[in-house]
């Protein structure tokens, strides 16, 4: 422990953010020495008298808790919860840096995603075929409850927070492959969408489906599916019939809606949002669709 934490120590004051990114991979050939402490007592202290920003300490209390699981009880699940809190507190650590932190970030981001994997791979071939289906429902209501820690709005907009401190020293977006540039788009408006800033959200998600290939439709899909509202609410644009012909999820989500709206509707309108609640509350779209709905009222009226 010692050891690492010297090195990261190191790292931190020449701003060596590959070599940190080393340093906290499941990969590293220090997972396994590190797991195999037991007093977080004594953990805490060597990481006190090595390291001196407090920040950077916080990540290498859940790196260290990260490789507990691992290696010592093997539990990729709360492998999976101790890596959310490692990017947690590696994003409040970058806050105060600069772009020398984006590989760390994006390390930290990856393995959790792998994780997630791994423990769903875990759950399943631990589970006996007697008490396959308990064990799964268990398992799968804990994974989720993580899976919701990381999912939260504050979270990505945590990291949207630090990437726009330090976008004068980052290079534009163009610059990166455009299958990351068009995913960065993608998310960023939909964080915007969360949050009902509607035309920050259509600039993000317009620019995402622009840059998207041509033969991603599925991708297409996925921003298309708040777009749609988005552009609705700000410029009162709705889909063609093209649209739904090429996207039928779209058109099971969006068309009776749409038609209800355009119709003045609104006992249609509120029984197709009700069938599709479960499906517009997990994706954040419900809020927006509570607005459009009050447009089918306005239309109702001027009807009368």
């Amino acid at each position: 422990m010692s050891d690492f934490a010297s090195k990261l120590n190191q790292a931190i004051v020449k701003k060596d953010g590959v070599f940190i990114s080393k340093l906290l991979s499941i990969t590293d050939s220090s997972l396994n020495a590190l797991g195999e402490y037991t007093n977080e007592a004594m953990v805490d202290k060597t990481i006190r008298k090595k390291i001196l920003d407090k920040q950077w300490g916080e990540v290498a209390v859940c790196h260290w808790k990260v490789a507990e699981q691992v290696v010592k009880y093997q539990n990729l699940k709360d492998a999976y919860v101790a890596q959310n809190a490692l990017l947690g507190a590696v994003n409040r650590a970058a806050e105060s840096t600069d772009n020398w932190v984006l590989p760390v970030m994006f390390l930290v981001s990856k393995e959790l995603r792998q994780l997630s994997i791994m423990a769903d791979s875990q759950n399943e071939d631990e589970s006996s075929s007697k008490d396959r289906n308990t064990s799964s429902i268990k398992d799968s209501v804990n994974l989720e409850e993580a899976t919701r820690t990381i999912n939260r709005s504050s979270m990505a907009t945590s990291v949207l927070k630090v990437l726009k401190s330090m976008r004068i020293d980052l290079p534009s977006l163009e610059q990166y492959p455009k299958s990351h540039s068009t995913t960065f788009s993608y998310y960023t408006g939909v964080i915007y969408f969360a949050e009902e800033d509607y035309t920050t959200a259509r600039e993000s998600l317009s620019k995402a489906l622009t840059q998207c290939y041509n033969f991603s439709n599925r991708n297409k899909e996925l921003i298309l599916m708040y777009l749609i509202p988005a552009q609705f609410l700000t410029t009162r644009k709705t889909p063609n019939a093209e649209i739904w012909k090429k996207y039928p999820i779209l058109e099971y989500l969006y068309k009776d809606m749409f038609e209800a709206l355009l119709q003045g509707n609104v006992s249609l309108f509120n029984k197709v949002m009700m069938e599709r609640r479960s499906v517009l509350v997990k994706k954040y779209l419900y809020l927006a669709i509570e607005r459009i709905q009050a447009l089918v009222y306005t239309r109702l009226f001027k009807k009368l």
